[in-house]
């Protein structure tokens, strides 16, 4: 009896995994560079598309953040530490709505973003662009995330969903 019990939960929980996965997968983010390696003095432009595919409209407004990632090659993300991974975060501008089936491509330039270590706190208010000055010379994975509402968040109860990019393999030349 106690095998068929967990057996039965275990088949419960892949149903709800699934489920709770429906949002996230009705939505396809990816980016892409021309130029892989990022040097002081260029710009660092990473082109990145949004598909909705959810059945209704989102408003970009909505986005509760808009960040990019770098991490260390040799680091998987969630073993991260002092100086092996850094993020920033953009503003979508616009009241742009993006009905299901229809996409939106933005192109953003990393050097005009303020990068800070993710495993420190402290935050400069100023928002200087400083990534060639923050991000250490070395192979890092590029990813971005967005930052969604989820369909039973509530004012009370506020639910994100989160949507990660591709990992894209660049090569920084900063500090």
């Amino acid at each position: 009896m106690g095998w068929i019990s967990s057996a039965a939960l275990l088949v419960l929980m892949s149903a709800f995994s699934v489920l709770s996965q429906t949002k996230v997968d009705a939505y396809g983010l990816s980016i892409s560079v021309d130029e892989s390696t990022f040097a002081p003095g260029q710009q660092a432009k990473v082109k990145a598309r949004l598909e909705n595919q959810t059945g209704h409209a989102l408003c970009l407004n909505n986005l509760r953040s808009v960040s990019f990632e770098l991490a260390k090659q040799s680091k998987p993300y969630e073993e991260c530490h002092r100086s092996d991974c850094f993020g920033a975060s953009f503003p979508l501008k616009g009241e742009k709505e993006l009905k299901s089936g229809e996409s939106v491509e933005f192109e953003v330039d990393l050097a005009d973003l303020y990068w800070k270590d993710l495993i420190l706190s402290g935050i400069n208010f100023q928002n200087p662009k400083n990534m060639f000055e923050e991000v250490p010379s070395g192979d890092y994975y590029l990813s971005m995330e967005l930052h969604l509402p989820a369909e039973n968040s509530t004012k009370e109860d506020p639910r994100v969903v989160s949507i990660t990019s591709n990992k894209i393999l660049v090569k920084m030349r900063g500090k």
